[in-house]
């Protein structure tokens, strides 16, 4: 997705590993040292990605609209969401949803055709940019399933000599 949003015309794209996410349950979750380590080389040789740790210093649980707020405090960046199509149902259960979308656009990478628009979503339908993306079988769900590590060799090794989910 963050090639997608370079092909797009993104300066930059910011990786940003939450510590807790409240949409998720936090036993499943892989320490945040951890998730910033495999970021880190994943993104390796990648000149416009960038590692922002701002989330590790923030209170738990991690909420988008706070992380936004601080980030526009402190850089005069325009700011994009980068997300899946799968992130659009769950944004109405996201913490100042409004407030997120009356300040901050997304880009969409369209992994499939949505049938259907979420109906809290549809005032808000021109802040959400859809860009193309070809898709692949990297997830962090499919991981945790065991269907695949990753794509990046440096990350796999680093799954495996850790046993992180699972492996």
């Amino acid at each position: 997705m963050a090639e997608a949003a370079i092909k797009y015309g993104a300066d930059e794209v910011w990786f940003i590993p939450s510590p807790q996410n409240p949409l998720k349950d936090s036993k499943e979750l892989i320490a945040i040292e951890e998730r910033i380590a495999m970021v880190n080389l994943a993104i390796s040789g990648f000149e416009n990605f960038k590692l922002i740790d701002l989330e590790k210093h923030l209170e738990i649980p991690s909420y988008t609209y706070k992380t936004l707020q601080v980030l526009s405090q402190r850089y005069t960046h325009e700011f994009f969401i980068l997300c899946g199509t799968d992130v659009l149902h769950q944004l109405p259960a996201w913490k100042n949803v409004s407030l997120i979308l009356e300040n901050y656009s997304f880009l969409v990478c369209q992994r499939e055709v949505e049938s259907e628009w979420p109906k809290s979503l549809q005032s808000y339908q021109d802040k959400f940019i859809f860009i193309p993306f070809e898709q692949n079988s990297l997830s962090a769900s499919n991981i945790r399933l065991k269907l695949c590590i990753s794509l990046i060799p440096s990350v796999d090794r680093y799954i495996l000599e850790k046993h992180l989910y699972g492996f």
